[in-house]
């Protein structure tokens, strides 16, 4: 499921997700999986409806911060930045590493807050020194597959990388 999604074939995880959920209806990462490949498939309110759902079942689990960060990538995809905003940093609350921190910055460019986006990414580069241009491209690209905006964001993103430093 989550390799499908990886490999940008959710039509193909699809199955599995609504399989897994059926036998598996009360497990959160099985709801955040059905939701990750809804999003992928630009079906949002029922992403969103499953991300929730996950919510429901595990609150103050481990994963909350990616969980918090898929919530931001889907209302980036419905076009509610406040909501995106408020989901970004609620994950980066959660844990300050990659993942958050990229829709954290995303999110802040987005809503012009340049020295805040700028922030968010030397916090990424303080969080893993071994990370590289490519590895935040590719966060960009896996966090919003089936984005119309995708191209965009990734852009925003790896000029906030280059602004603060550039490639490793």
């Amino acid at each position: 499921l989550t390799g499908l999604n990886a490999l940008g074939r959710p039509q193909e995880a699809l199955p599995f997700a609504e399989r897994a959920v059926a036998i598996n209806p009360n497990i959160d990462y099985v709801r955040f999986g059905l939701g990750g490949t809804l999003l992928h498939l630009g079906r949002l309110q029922e992403a969103l409806d499953e991300f929730d759902a996950g919510d429901r079942i595990a609150a103050d689990v481990i994963r909350d911060h990616y969980h918090a960060a898929a919530h931001a990538a889907a209302h980036l995809h419905g076009g509610h930045l406040d909501l995106a905003l408020e989901a970004a940093e609620r994950a980066v609350r959660k844990l300050v590493c990659p993942e958050a921190l990229m829709e954290f910055a995303l999110c802040r460019a987005l809503a012009g807050n340049r020295a805040g986006a700028i922030d968010a990414m030397c916090q990424i580069r303080e969080s893993d020194p071994e990370i590289a241009r490519r590895h935040i491209e590719k966060l960009v690209r896996y966090f919003h597959y089936g984005s119309s905006e995708v191209d965009e964001y990734v852009a925003i993103v790896c000029g906030l990388w280059d602004e603060t430093g550039g490639d490793r």
